[in-house]
């Protein structure tokens, strides 16, 4: 895949309903985890990863540049 094919990928409507889906999962893993810290910490631990996973998959980049 060159670069121009990531960025429109990256364009698609489809792509866009996905990444948006991910920033609400982020959101709420973000909110969970501001309820519920300390209770459990394997849980604190499964969500603080869960949300850095996502945001990894939103910040994807290309040829060492964000697009």
């Amino acid at each position: 895949m060159d670069k121009e094919l990531f960025i429109e990928w990256k364009n698609l409507d489809v792509t866009k309903v996905v990444f948006g889906s991910i920033v609400e999962k982020i959101n709420r893993g973000a909110t969970e985890l501001s309820y519920t810290a300390g209770d459990n910490q394997l849980q604190d631990r499964f969500k603080a990863g869960m949300i850095h996973a996502y945001r990894d998959i939103l910040e994807m980049q290309f040829d060492d540049t964000e697009v």
